[in-house]
This record gives C-alpha cells, sequence and structure tokens, in this order.
C-alpha cells in the first residue's frame, strides 16, 4: 500500500503504512531546507501499521531537521509504540497526543 504525505499549512498529514517503504516514501516526500523555520510537524492519525523501518525513517528524519520534529497521533497503537521505544525520550523528537 505505501504512504501517502500531503502538506498543508506547514503540517505534513500521512497516511497508510509506515514499513521500509513507507519510511521511503516519507524521505522523498520531506526535504529538509537549511534555512527551514520552525518545527517539522508530522500528523500521523492517518497511519494504519508502523514498524521498526517506520520508525527509523522518522529517527532518520529528527536528526536532519534544524528544530524539532514533532509527531501527532491519536491511535492507541501508535502510542504503545512509541511508548516501547521512548521514543518522546530522543532529542529533536517531540510527541503529541490528540
Amino acid at each position: 500500500m505505501g504512504l501517502s504525505v500531503r502538506q498543508a499549512r506547514g503540517v505534513y498529514f500521512l497516511s497508510g503504512e509506515l514499513d521500509w517503504k513507507g519510511g521511503e516514501d516519507l524521505r522523498r516526500a520531506i526535504t529538509i531546507e537549511p534555512d527551514d523555520e520552525g518545527d517539522l510537524v508530522l500528523d500521523l492519525t492517518g497511519v494504519t501499521f508502523v514498524d521498526p523501518m517506520g520508525v527509523r525513517a522518522i529517527v532518520i528524519l529528527s536528526r536532519s531537521a534544524r528544530h524539532p520534529l514533532v509527531l501527532r497521533y491519536s491511535q492507541d497503537f501508535l502510542m504503545r509504540v512509541f511508548e516501547l521505544l521512548q521514543l518522546e525520550e530522543m532529542p529533536g523528537i517531540l510527541v503529541e497526543e490528540d
């Protein structure tokens, strides 16, 4: 299925599967420019599946951003994955629950 990424009002809305292919789709869809201002916000409410390769893509993206990477989500399964991996403890990543 892959991952669909669209941008609106400075937020990237993700929908679909965040797995190996979805991680590649994410990296192709978001380019970090040196003069980008503000936080990089990913709205994950449309994500239906995440695996370690998808989480890896998020971590790599956070390391390339000059400002914090903000993850917004509302699904319980994502909250559990992020808690297990202690993603909110990683520098440069902020986790927001809806």
